[in-house]
């Protein structure tokens, strides 16, 4: 079977905008200046709206530490650390971008899951 676009095929607005989103990696990405220029690019060539991407609250974005990781001392897992501070920066870089984020909740840090077997 063939098919031929000859150009006076009838025409409508695609509007479904819920696919106007592009998946990414993972959190982390959404720090780097490199990362930031692509979707802004990626929004102003191709009117991709929303970006989603995974890890938000993983151990990379360094929302939940243990003290112990800064200072290896006895007893020092007992105190955490948390911070959402990276988390809004990569939420700033993308509507720096110009771009909307889909937020995804996946991975949790460890120091906050209750079932440790996953």
């Amino acid at each position: 079977m063939t098919y031929v676009i000859t150009g006076k095929e009838k025409r409508h607005i695609f509007d479904r905008h819920y696919q106007f989103c592009v998946g990414s990696g993972h959190a982390p990405l959404a720090l780097r200046t490199d990362y930031v220029a692509q979707l802004k690019r990626v929004h102003e060539e191709l009117g991709i709206e929303r970006v989603r991407f995974h890890g938000i609250f993983d151990e990379d974005m360094k929302v939940v530490l243990h003290l112990k990781s800064y200072l290896p001392m006895p007893g020092m897992e007992k105190f955490r650390d948390v911070s959402f501070n990276q988390i809004g920066l990569a939420y700033d870089n993308v509507l720096s971008a110009g771009m909307r984020p889909l937020v995804e909740l996946s991975f949790m840090p460890a120091l906050f899951a209750r079932n440790k077997t996953c």
